[in-house]
């Protein structure tokens, strides 16, 4: 019961119903719980909550909804000490919660998780490294540090496809703007435009403001 309740949830999700979605997986979690003590929740049990867990900090970050995120990712880390969903499991979670006290301006606490994740990587390998890395440079940013900035270029060039690299130069050409550095901003900016679908729309809206400011009317017509 709680598999299909579970599995009813990922289908809502992928049909962007989150409110649906969200109850599908609470329900998961009641039955679980309502149904083996904490003792049992072990072995594929115990991975099955961190999953679950994990699922709602997805949803709830998602809706802006902070604090419900954080909770949620706190007991997906519990679970996940348990019975690991993978080698970077636990890593992937702090970063995660590392990112909700990020959004609320808890500095220390998102210091702290950040850090955290690191330290539970097991190589410098994977992508989860270049995501932390990047967020921790944008956290630094935001504290006036433009030196940050290096390291998101270092995890651009260190990226392992188009996808990541072009996901990095989104972050790139929009702090370079609000930066007052249009032109280094475009560079990044503009193949994004041209290659990444799904992002698009979102360079597009920056390069739009910054060919209303040029003056430009091709450009801004065509953003």
């Amino acid at each position: 019961d709680a598999r299909a309740h579970y599995i009813n949830g990922v289908g809502y999700y992928e049909q962007g119903d989150l409110v649906n979605a969200c109850t599908e997986y609470l329900n998961t979690l009641r039955i679980m719980e309502s149904h083996f003590g904490e003792n049992e929740l072990v072995g594929k049990k115990a991975r099955f909550m961190a999953l679950t867990y994990n699922r709602l900090v997805e949803i709830f970050s998602a809706q802006f909804m902070q604090e419900p995120a954080i909770y949620c990712g706190k007991q997906a880390l519990v679970y996940n000490e348990i019975a690991p969903t993978s080698p970077y499991g636990s890593s992937k979670i702090l970063y995660r919660i590392g990112k909700q006290y990020d959004k609320l301006n808890v500095t220390d606490s998102a210091s702290y998780y950040y850090d955290l994740a690191l330290e539970y990587l097991p190589d410098r390998n994977d992508m989860v490294y270049r995501d932390i890395i990047t967020s921790q440079a944008l956290f630094e940013y935001k504290k006036d540090s433009i030196i940050a900035l290096d390291s998101v270029r270092s995890m651009a060039a260190q990226a392992i496809d188009e996808t990541e690299r072009l996901a990095r130069y989104l972050f790139l050409g929009i702090i370079y703007h609000y930066s007052g550095q249009d032109d280094t901003a475009k560079a990044y900016l503009e193949p994004v435009f041209e290659k990444d679908p799904s992002r698009a729309a979102l360079a597009a809206r920056v390069l739009h403001e910054i060919a209303i400011k040029e003056g430009d009317t091709i450009k801004y017509n065509a953003y």
